[in-house]
């Protein structure tokens, strides 16, 4: 049996014990099962984000940033990027967006989507979290997905040449036929 789905389970059970009982369970009776597995980045995870629920904001950042400390795969930096954008940090946002970006394995859209909600240019953006063909190509997806061409051409100018990326581009360049006026 795989231990860190148990541990991943438990955290689930935790909330719906707390949630059928319409009280909350406390952060203070989570942590007691952090020593059983020091060095699972799930329970400090689950426990960063039942801390934040009640509140405990402080509690909340040192559990994420344990779990990060101990585990520096895509998960844990996920979990704080969404917990910085939550606080509305930008600047720690940016620092742990940017391993996220780094450490995963597939589509950085929904990050992407949190960078975009900040309101950054996309030069901005690919500057921040890493300007690499990768994030190019989910970039340039999101943002025409989003029907915002001129931010998409921002974009497409650093994928020049870059292997892979002749299908975006001409997918772009039709859009951008079909939305100007004929003359």
């Amino acid at each position: 049996m795989d231990r860190s789905r148990v541990w991943r389970g438990l955290g689930v059970a935790f909330f719906l014990l707390a949630a059928a009982d319409s009280t909350r369970l406390s952060v203070e009776a989570w942590r007691g099962v952090e020593p059983e597995r020091p060095r699972s980045s799930a329970a400090f995870i689950d426990a960063g984000l039942l801390a934040e629920e009640s509140g405990d904001y402080a509690r909340a950042e040192g559990s994420l940033l344990e779990a990060a400390r101990i585990d520096r795969q895509h998960l844990p930096a996920w979990s704080l990027a969404n917990f910085y954008f939550r606080r509305g940090d930008a600047a720690s946002f940016w620092t742990w967006a940017r391993r996220a970006a780094a450490l995963s394995y597939h589509e950085p859209t929904l990050l992407l989507r949190l960078c975009d909600e900040l309101g950054s240019r996309p030069a901005v953006v690919l500057e921040r979290i890493g300007d690499t063909p990768r994030i190019h190509r989910a970039y340039l997806d999101f943002l025409i997905g989003r029907n915002r061409l001129a931010d998409a051409q921002e974009v497409a100018r650093r994928m020049h040449g870059e292997p892979g990326s002749e299908a975006r581009l001409a997918a772009l360049a039709a859009r951008l036929r079909a939305a100007s006026p004929n003359p």
